[in-house]
């Protein structure tokens, strides 16, 4: 069996000077509102400047020289489109049965979330569609994403070392508002680290993976368990050099060892006993949620509420709330119950109960059941004879779209332009379906 890496080609000083938009545009969301030094309504607009001129560039670049066309993508995209505006009309004819609507404008608050969700469809389909020239173009983007998401949690990382960035509850958020932040980032940045060792191998390669494990471990956040479990197994049964070795046959040790670590290095982060928060974790208890247990107030608190209000209807079942009502629901239930009004929440913290809340089980299904079959796909795909770096990065890509999804367990950002691991994540989903069509790179051959 044999492997290639990519080698250098001749690329124009444009081509080279576009890899970097992606970061123009992803950056500022990134660090606007989510950091701890942006904040602020300059902060709030300024954030989406980046992403204007990576768009527009897509739009002089494809639109107006008549390149860009309709793909698969976009059929899904519409399809999505669709089935918001079918579910908001239908919740704003329906305004006064459903209380929980009245806590926002619903109307201006599902347009604006509307809006900002096409600007991502735009970024896909006009930024980076612009951008994908050759392989060797989508390895630049690639490396240069690495790298700036290594320096951001190693900056981060070092002020909460060093104590100039405060601790939060034990737990270190570096440049981040919240763990969980910080947690997301790196998650969906690890596959794309690894890919990034393989192509550099040395000290220069494995630094990027080191840095997301040390920032993993630090910000002990709950997501880490089931998304690094996920990760081991899809790469014990994906990636190559694994594949060969027939280390499948480790999963379960291996999997025990990786539970026992985090949990191990978590238990403070839960705050209690370890039995007595799974017990307090694992009971509904809508009256007297005193303790937040392994789940942080998700499993005896905060989902049943997005549970019933799913299964309230058919047509709630069905076609869901309306775009935008995932927040208000979060008002509503903070002017009726003192926990929701301390916990100040404001989404579902679960991307699959809060997408399903707004647009029902047909919605849900048509984002999430794709990008489940893309990463079954992968893992049942036959290894190739020859590894070539589409191989590598594909599957890398597809690791990064089930990192996102198992993110999305815990977290609501999946479908919010301004949370912090959306963008990389759409990134990712949005390559694996034009990989195989780019042109091919010159390459060169080295054994595995």
């Amino acid at each position: 069996m044999e492997q290639t890496r990519l080698s250098g080609v001749c690329e124009s000083s444009d081509s080279r000077r576009s890899t970097w938009l992606p970061l123009l545009g992803w950056l500022p969301l990134a660090l606007a509102i989510n950091s701890i030094f942006w904040q602020g309504p300059i902060a709030y607009w300024g954030r989406w400047l980046g992403l204007l001129v990576w768009i527009g560039y897509g739009f002089l670049t494809l639109v107006t020289s008549r390149q860009w066309r309709l793909r698969e993508f976009d059929g899904l995209a519409i399809w999505v489109f669709l089935l918001i505006v079918i579910s908001t009309f239908w919740a704003g004819e329906n305004l006064s049965s459903d209380h929980s609507l009245a806590a926002v404008d619903f109307r201006q608050t599902a347009l604006i979330k509307a809006c900002s969700l096409f600007l991502g469809y735009l970024t896909l389909t006009w930024g980076l569609e612009s951008l994908l020239i050759s392989l060797q173009t989508v390895v630049q983007v690639i490396n240069k994403f690495v790298i700036a998401v290594t320096l951001l949690l190693a900056v981060g990382l070092l002020g909460n070392l060093m104590g100039a960035i405060p601790w939060i509850a034990g737990a270190g958020a570096g440049l981040f508002v919240n763990p969980n932040t910080t947690t997301a980032l790196a998650l969906v940045t690890l596959p794309l680290a690894i890919w990034f060792y393989v192509q550099h191998p040395g000290l220069m390669g494995v630094w990027p993976s080191l840095t997301l494990v040390t920032a993993l471990v630090l910000a002990q956040a709950r997501s880490t368990v089931m998304v690094c479990g996920l990760l081991v197994f899809f790469y014990l049964v994906c990636w190559p050099g694994l594949r060969r070795l027939r280390l499948a046959n480790l999963l379960f040790p291996l999997g025990l060892m990786l539970l026992g670590l985090v949990l191990f290095l978590s238990i403070d982060f839960w705050g209690t006993n370890l039995a007595d928060s799974l017990v307090h974790g694992l009971r509904p208890n809508f009256d007297n949620a005193q303790r937040p247990g392994l789940s942080s107030y998700r499993l005896n608190l905060l989902w049943p509420v997005f549970i019933q209000g799913i299964a309230a209807s058919p047509g709630t079942f069905l076609i869901g709330h309306g775009w935008g009502s995932e927040e208000a629901l979060m008002l509503f239930q903070a002017d009726q119950s003192r926990f929701f009004a301390a916990l100040n929440l404001i989404s579902a913290h679960s991307a699959y109960l809060g997408l399903t809340y707004q647009i029902g089980l047909v919605g849900g299904v048509s984002v999430f059941g794709p990008l489940w079959a893309m990463v079954l796909r992968q893992m049942l795909t036959p290894l190739p004879e020859t590894i070539t770096p589409y191989f590598q990065l594909k599957v890398s890509l597809v690791g990064v779209v089930l990192a996102a999804l198992g993110v999305c367990v815990f977290e609501s950002g999946f479908y919010n332009l301004g949370a912090i691991y959306m963008l990389p994540s759409w990134i990712a989903i949005y390559l694996v379906t034009r990989l195989d069509q780019l042109p091919g790179q010159s390459e060169e051959r080295s054994p595995v």
